[in-house]
């Protein structure tokens, strides 16, 4: 055995850096430097993983902002924000009295998903769901066992919108309603976790939706989607092999028509029922976005092919514009 693979041996778990070594024969070179690895030291979750996961949850967030406007009777907002790291001995802050959070018990995953909705979003939803108006939510210092009750069909919806935007995954989820000083004697002691941020507007108040996801099930989420996890290197000459390509032509991404975002009048939202029309303050020549995996990629209209629905495509949409676009909707 060589110095090289005996140190391989010895040292559990690993990870490989690059350094500069001598030259040496490809077949005899397995690696060019070894040391102790840290959990938490480096750079975290992947960032192919982190713009896959974050893409994969927009979804999400359009499916609970419609469920929750019908189930308060209230216009609800939601937008994604940049996701981030975080250590988990530094989460406990973040789990205050007044905060309602979620314990979503993931299928074939050992440690839940948390879902932390603000404590001024939770005590808005509260009023309104006592018959108040939203305008001046009730003043929780902490959520007593009655509230959590009362906010427990919120809490289904979440888990419901989770299971829908994890359908490729076949996951099962289900949720349990928490209040903070319990969901922080269930936050490990060490590690990282990776939170969405979603920035959540109802009526003038206006707060997060915070989505907790461990790095294994980020990292589970990736493999299954066939998503690259490490940069990789690759000479200019390279070519695809046409076995890769066929492959590569094959796989299906998620993709979705969006109309562009406007605002509806609570009273016509309360008035709708089956059948009826609801005119939306947009042209009818105004385009809507095709979106692959998250991003918009063309601007296209609804049209029909034979029995089915199709996008006739308008006109391509760049990066620059579309950041810009997403920028001041934000």
């Amino acid at each position: 055995m060589t110095d090289i693979q005996e140190s391989v041996v010895n040292a559990s778990p690993v990870v490989v850096q690059e350094s500069a070594v001598p030259a040496r024969p490809a077949h005899k070179l397995l690696f060019q430097s070894v040391q102790k690895w840290d959990g938490q030291a480096g750079g975290g979750v992947p960032p192919t993983a982190v713009e896959f996961v974050s893409n994969r949850h927009r979804p999400f967030a359009r499916g609970l902002a419609r469920a929750l406007s019908v189930y308060l009777r209230a216009l609800v907002e939601i937008e994604p924000a940049p996701a981030r790291e975080m250590l988990c001995e530094q989460l406990g802050e973040s789990f205050t009295p007044g905060s309602l959070s979620v314990a979503i018990k993931v299928e074939s995953q050992p440690s839940p998903t948390f879902v932390r909705i603000d404590a001024s979003i939770a005590a808005t939803c509260l009023d309104l769901l006592l018959g108040g108006s939203g305008e001046k939510p009730l003043d929780r210092p902490e959520l007593t066992d009655v509230d959590v009750q009362i906010l427990s069909e919120m809490s289904r919806m979440v888990a419901q919108e989770l299971q829908i935007a994890w359908h490729e995954f076949n996951l099962r989820v289900q949720a349990d309603p928490i209040v903070g000083k319990i969901a922080r004697r269930m936050i490990p002691a060490t590690g990282r976790v990776l939170i969405l941020d979603f920035k959540m507007k109802l009526g003038e108040n206006e707060g997060n939706i915070s989505l907790l996801l461990n790095p294994s099930l980020v990292e589970w989420m990736s493999k299954s989607a066939d998503v690259p996890v490490l940069a990789a290197t690759s000479s200019p000459d390279a070519t695809m092999s046409k076995e890769f390509g066929d492959a590569l032509s094959n796989m299906s991404v998620s993709a979705e028509l969006v109309l562009p975002p406007m605002r509806v009048a609570i009273r016509e939202l309360l008035e709708l029922a089956p059948n009826s029309v609801l005119k939306l303050p947009l042209r009818a020549d105004q385009p809507a976005h095709f979106m692959v995996g998250g991003r918009e990629i063309f601007s296209a209209l609804p049209a029909r092919n034979g029995r089915w629905r199709a996008a006739k495509i308008e006109q391509s949409i760049t990066t620059t514009s579309s950041d810009s676009r997403r920028s001041e909707l934000q």
